[in-house]
C-alpha cells in the first residue's frame, strides 16, 4: 500500500490555490462595485437617486419643521425629525422611495 502523505498534501496545495483565486475574485468584484456615499436631503420637497433607477424623497408637507432623510444604497431612514402635527389630521410628512413618477419628479429611465 502506497502511503496517502502526497495525496493529502497535492489537495492541500490545490485547495489553497483555490481559496486564494477566490479571495482575488471576490476583491475584484467588490473594487468594480464601489459603495456609494449615504446623501442627506432636508429640503421639504427634496429628492435624490438609488441604485440608478429608485427616488427618495423627503416630501416634508405638513409642517415646518425640519425633516432630514438619509438614503443609503438600499433604501432610507429619517434621520432627523423635529415637530408634531395632531393624530387626527393630516401627515407632517411621508418620506418614500418609488420608481415612477411622483407629480413632476420621474426615476431615470422610467417606463411608468
Amino acid at each position: 500500500m502506497r502511503p496517502l502523505r502526497p495525496q493529502v498534501r497535492t489537495l492541500r496545495g490545490i485547495s489553497g490555490a483555490l481559496l486564494a483565486t477566490l479571495a482575488v475574485m471576490a476583491s475584484l468584484v467588490t473594487a468594480a462595485a464601489p459603495a456609494q456615499a449615504d446623501t442627506t436631503v432636508c429640503e421639504p420637497f427634496g429628492t435624490t437617486t438609488i441604485q440608478g433607477r429608485y427616488v427618495v424623497q423627503n416630501n416634508r408637507w405638513g409642517t415646518s419643521a425640519t425633516q432630514c432623510v438619509t438614503a443609503t444604497d438600499t433604501g432610507f431612514r429619517v434621520s432627523q425629525a423635529d415637530g408634531s402635527v395632531p393624530t387626527d389630521g393630516a401627515p407632517k410628512s411621508y418620506p418614500s422611495v418609488f420608481n415612477g413618477c411622483h407629480y413632476t419628479t420621474c426615476s431615470p429611465g422610467t417606463d411608468l
